[in-house]
């Protein structure tokens, strides 16, 4: 579970400062944040303090009457026990000079008066973190150096009772029972060997945990420090440190997904999957880097391919992410083109062949027998130029063996490369019939995206009262504002009981039911308003973010009409209340298109809210809202104002076991991101709710949850200037 793998690291901190003012306030921002704090007012005391029971950080005033800190840090580096403790100078002095002083003696950090709490608290936790990843390293390094040093007793004996075979079967023929026993001990050598093997790629495998806990703490304190107040230089430098620590957590989890497959603990997890979704959050997720070098992506999907299946979604994603990953970095110029087709269909399963082809820089013959082995890159040059651990290849090329497949490449250099590889899928017992597939050739930014006519089908309820039940307000705020274009009228309720009271007192035309609220949900408050003969025949349509099988039939078995999928469209929206809602006589009304009048002096700043953001369809969010541009931006700035925290709020429900709430709220997130077109958070969010309410593993899940969080916030901090 999450809360094994994410934890935050206390420690002992001894502060040296000869005023008591600031001691105090050192002392109880520390302790208030759960740290034990030993305060000293000289550098002598900080000395035998140190030196007695070594501290795991030291705050160090600059400025003390009877030794100065640079005295006192010079004193603890040049002692063995106390050398390698941390020193963070606290000092009113701002020169360069001074900083580059405190740094040169052996300092840590360097923090000037006045200081922050926010700022002290960020770099105490982001040191002790350091020293504690520094500390687990050394003790790993140690158990492997042990390690090796019994392999190589292991492998002296072993040589040796060879050579005692040896010896003995050229002189001693008449000895034949005892060569039968050194043959024997030879053999419980080389299992001794194997076995050291295997717990060599057990123990990498099993320390995920300790690894990744130091480095989400980096990460997450180092985003916590980017979102305060910093000089540019500093801003500068903890955004190299957060992108530093990306590239090392990428390269830890290939590292441990590789060891994984040695030790055999990998397994797949098949799930219920559409194909489309796959390769669509391919492309949403890899859309920037791919616009940033000018290349063009296309996607083909031959149309006997089916599309609803069953298998490890998260592994042949991964698998693609690192053959589109490997096409993009090697090619300068050109295409990236990707191929799904049928090879056959068997016993209700399926064998797909995928391909990637890139016009980069090629693949000598030398190279591909070895591309797929550990560490393996095109060439010594390569690796300076373009980066990378060669691990991805080496990581493919078992996850396809798991998926009863293979993998292979055809290359040329200079003139690009294809990788070939098929899986072996099951297909979905009873697929979706209602959702449209795309197939043929999708290019560039329209991949997997489809068109939608704004246009309604609504004729005759001009003037209908809606009671739309919706807890979460930017949802509300988008759903009002796409029905009140029609001419519509629209009242809120922002919860269950709300919206069965409000039933009760107006005559509402039709209700649009939000499924999944605190309190009394969508199928409650549907069941009370029910019990009223005068409401059987009130419609009420369920709206929700729910899309699995048996969802429709739940919502109509509790009392509703009719069912409404998020991310909203508008055509099916219109269309479902001019069904359900009684019509009035009269002429034919036919539905206006929408126009919003804007005072010229007024309108919004178009750099505020550029036509392409990353991970965000900022066309498709506009078109839902009828073309009303400023109200999206003002959607995404509510979104970014109210969820920029959304990451750590379900970490915490996580750590506290409420998977309730944690469900409720992944649930809202994906219906909010979807109406507003943040394609990449929608996807996420529903791979994730999916985990959760199947109750498998969700590391995975939350890491990808939260690294498309942070980049969706990153943009959208943008937006807001």
């Amino acid at each position: 579970m999450i809360e094994n793998q994410i934890h935050t690291y206390k420690g002992n901190v001894l502060i040296v400062d000869d005023s008591p003012e600031n001691l105090h306030i050192l002392v109880k921002i520390l302790n208030d944040h759960g740290y034990k704090v030993r305060p000293v007012h000289s550098g002598s005391q900080a000395l035998l303090v140190a030196r007695s029971t070594p501290p795991d950080l030291i705050l160090l005033d600059t400025l003390m009457q009877e030794m100065n800190s640079y005295e006192v840090c010079q004193q603890l580096k040049a002692s063995a026990q106390t050398r390698d403790i941390p020193v963070i100078f606290i000092s009113a002095m701002d020169k360069v000079l001074d900083k580059v002083k405190a740094f040169s003696i052996g300092g840590v950090d360097y923090i000037t008066k006045p200081f922050q709490i926010e700022e002290v608290i960020a770099r105490v936790e982001t040191h002790l973190s350091l020293r504690n990843l520094q500390k687990s390293f050394q003790e790993k390094n140690e158990h492997l150096r042990q390690e090796i040093k019994k392999r190589e007793k292991i492998e002296q004996v072993l040589q040796k009772r060879v050579d005692e075979l040896a010896q003995a079967q050229n002189d001693l023929l008449n000895m034949m029972a005892d060569i039968e026993i050194a043959n024997h001990q030879a053999n419980v050598a080389k299992e001794m060997v194997e076995q050291a093997n295997r717990t060599k790629s057990e123990f990498l495998a099993n320390i995920n945990h300790e690894i990744r806990t130091p480095m989400n703490a980096i990460m997450g304190f180092t985003q916590l420090a980017l979102n305060t107040a910093l000089s540019n230089k500093q801003r500068s430098y903890l955004t190299r440190v957060h992108s530093s620590s990306q590239s090392l957590l990428e390269i830890i989890t290939a590292l441990l997904d590789l060891s994984k497959i040695e030790a055999s603990k990998l397994s797949m997890k098949p799930v219920n999957f559409c194909l489309d979704d796959v390769l669509n959050y391919l492309s949403n997720l890899l859309k920037v880097k791919i616009e940033e070098k000018g290349l063009a992506l296309r996607i083909t999907i031959e149309k006997n391919v089916p599309r609803y299946l069953v298998g490890d979604s998260l592994r042949l994603r991964q698998i693609l992410l690192h053959l589109i990953t490997n096409a993009i970095k090697f090619t300068e110029k050109g295409y990236i083109v990707i191929k799904v087709k049928l090879i056959a269909t068997k016993n209700e399963q399926v064998n797909l062949h995928f391909s990637v082809k890139d016009t980069g820089i090629g693949i000598s013959k030398k190279i591909i027998p070895y591309l797929f082995d550990a560490f393996t890159q095109v060439d010594g040059s390569s690796t300076r130029k373009f980066g990378g651990s060669g691990l991805g290849l080496a990581i493919c090329e078992p996850l396809t063996k798991m998926m009863g497949g293979e993998i292979w490449v055809k290359s040329q250099p200079g003139k690009g490369s294809t990788f070939n590889f098929n899986v072996v899928l099951s297909l979905q017992v009873e697929p979706p019939n209602d959702v449209q597939c795309f197939c043929e050739t999708k290019t560039s930014n329209s991949v997997l995206h489809e068109e939608i006519d704004t246009t309604t089908t609504a004729k005759n309820i001009k003037g209908k009262r809606i009671l739309l039940v919706e807890d979460n307000r930017i949802n509300q705020q988008m759903t009002k504002k796409m029905i009140e274009c029609q001419d519509l009228v629209v009242d809120i309720a922002d919860s269950g009981k709300k919206a069965v009271a409000m039933v009760a007192e107006t005559d509402f035309d039709a209700v649009l039911m939000d499924v999944q609220m605190p309190g009394m949900n969508g199928y409650e408050a549907t069941q009370l308003i029910r019990k009223k003969n005068q409401h059987n025949k009130l419609p009420v349509i369920a709206m929700t973010a729910n899309a699995m099988s048996g969802d429709r039939e739940k919502c109509l078995a509790a009392g509703m009409d009719d069912y409404i999928a998020k991310p909203i469209n508008m055509e099916q929206l219109f269309a479902t209340l001019e069904k359900w809602i009684t019509q009035k006589k009269g002429n034919v009304i036919q539905v206006k298109s929408p126009t919003f009048e804007t005072d010229n002096e007024t309108l919004p700043d178009e750099t505020l809210l550029p036509d392409k953001l990353p991970g965000i369809d900022v066309s498709d969010g506009i078109k839902k809202l009828l073309g009303n541009r400023q109200l999206y931006l003002e959607l995404l700035q509510e979104f970014y104002h109210d969820y920029q925290d959304a990451a750590e709020r379900m970490k915490n429900l996580l750590e506290e076991g409420d998977s309730e709430t944690a469900k409720r709220f992944i649930h809202s997130l994906k219906g909010i991101s979807g109406n507003l077109s943040i394609n990449s958070l929608y996807q996420v969010s529903k791979d994730f709710e999916k985990a959760l309410m199947a109750g498998d593993d969700i590391s995975e899940p939350f890491k990808e949850f939260e690294f498309v969080m942070s980049e969706v916030m990153k943009t959208l901090l943008m937006v807001n200037g």
